[in-house]
């Protein structure tokens, strides 16, 4: 079972995803641009692992850039 900072987090990347279909950003963008100024000081320790289950379920896709960061993106609604 998720731990409540877990799902805030979670969800607040899935709001922000929703609402800007086209963004795109690495780990520490989307903790910079994506998460609420507040409430999210912590994110860092769970982010990867949030991520990472987002792109499983098809919500985010990652790419590997040249320095072997990761840019996350929102994945494509199949139509």
């Amino acid at each position: 079972m998720d731990s409540p900072k877990v799902a805030r987090l979670r969800e607040a990347i899935v709001s922000y995803a929703r609402f800007h279909p086209d963004a795109s950003d690495t780990a520490n963008g989307i903790l910079g641009w994506w998460l609420p100024a507040t409430g999210f000081d912590d994110a860092t320790l769970l982010l990867h692992d949030v991520l990472a289950e987002l792109v499983s379920a098809g919500v985010l896709r990652a790419t590997s850039l040249p320095d072997a960061s990761l840019l996350y993106s929102v994945a494509p609604v199949d139509e």
